[in-house]
């Protein structure tokens, strides 16, 4: 079966780990994936923290990329017609359910995120590539039971761990008699806003015991959290360096809203931190709480004063630090691996497509 993958940036995870990590392994079942990434978006045009809509030169790269965008989008889509099958990430162009219309082979819609909320139209093009989909592979449940209006081939595929590159460093143990602990935040900018609310904790916490660090691994600084910013060790994130950066933490933290959109995200971040063995501290919303509930891996904070208290315990406690990570480590490798979903996604795609 050869498939043609309409995906996102290089940079975006939602492709980079439900789709492009299934490429190699896939090969192994007699399943070839081409990748048809986007070339260009309005995201690519930035200027510091300058805003496009405050510079009428950055509307206009702005503009011209978003053009550029759309031909590009339906000469993808025109390639992909030559196989077996079409894998789409999510969505082709933001919000304008139009370029859809011209997939004509078997359709395989993935979706990781509750992108049905942003807008109108961006919830009349998950509808429509519902209603067209052959098969939907869903992050979880939440997603799985809305798409399920539209479609009954719904199978929830929760986006796995490649447990060979993320895995615990094998000097784990000497980490352990170390004084210094490093408390850490991997993910992408859009995510600092759920900072905002935990500023004066983590920054009572940095000053009272010297010996913690706080990482932040992003696209970009966090300027915006102007109280925080400046207790930050920053580290621009990198494909080659994602796994060591992680493997480097102490404690892996992941701040998310209680609200409806974050009800739909995956808990990838944790899942990265606790297949390199670091227990995790994360706020028990969705995903979240049902792994902390069916595994003993790290502590979910309800409000603002739990996470000092989270931070504090797993500072002191080195033993629990420890066996939270390996429970973790144990978690995903029996249930989030790349490689056992690999095999559950090729029966799916030689049974229905």
């Amino acid at each position: 079966m050869n498939i043609a993958a309409l995906t996102d940036h290089v940079f975006t995870p939602s492709s980079r780990y439900r789709i492009r990590q299934y490429i190699n392994p896939l090969r192994e079942y007699g399943i070839s994936v081409k990748d048809f990434q986007r070339k260009y978006s309005s995201q690519l045009v930035s200027c510091g923290d300058k805003r496009i809509r405050h510079s009428p030169y950055l509307m206009y790269k702005a503009t011209f990329q978003e053009m550029f965008n759309f031909f590009d989008t339906s000469s993808r889509v025109v390639k992909s017609n030559s196989f077996d099958a079409v894998w789409l990430s999510r969505q082709l162009i933001i919000g304008y359910p139009s370029m859809e219309l011209i997939i004509k082979k078997p359709l395989i819609y993935d979706i990781d995120d509750a992108v049905f909320l942003t807008s109108y139209l961006a919830s009349k093009q998950v509808e429509y590539s519902s209603n067209k989909a052959d098969i939907i592979f869903a992050g979880n449940d939440y997603l799985a039971d809305y798409l399920s209006k539209y479609n009954d081939s719904v199978y929830v595929i929760p986006t796995p761990v490649d447990i060979r590159l993320f895995r615990p460093k094998r000097d784990t143990l000497l980490t352990y008699e170390c004084n210094t602990i490093t408390i850490g935040w991997s993910g992408t900018s859009s995510s600092y806003k759920y900072f905002l609310s935990l500023e004066g904790v983590l920054i009572k916490i940095l000053t009272k015991y010297k010996n913690i660090n706080l990482v932040f691994v992003s696209d970009r600084f966090p300027h915006e959290l102007k109280k925080l910013s400046q207790f930050v060790q920053f580290i621009k994130w990198s494909a080659q360096d994602d796994a060591s950066n992680i493997q480097k933490f102490d404690i892996g933290i992941m701040p998310i809203d209680d609200d409806e959109w974050c009800e739909g995200k995956g808990a990838y971040k944790m899942l990265l931190y606790a297949s390199c063995g670091v227990p995790v501290i994360v706020s028990p919303v969705g995903e979240n709480k049902r792994i902390l509930e069916h595994a003993d891996i790290g502590i979910g904070p309800k409000s603002v004063d739990d996470w000092y208290s989270a931070i504090e315990t797993l500072v002191f406690d080195k033993e629990a630090r420890f066996q939270l990570g390996a429970n973790g480590r144990e978690y995903v490798v029996s249930n989030r691996n790349l490689y056992t979903w690999t095999k559950e996604i090729s029966q799916l795609l030689l049974r229905r497509i």
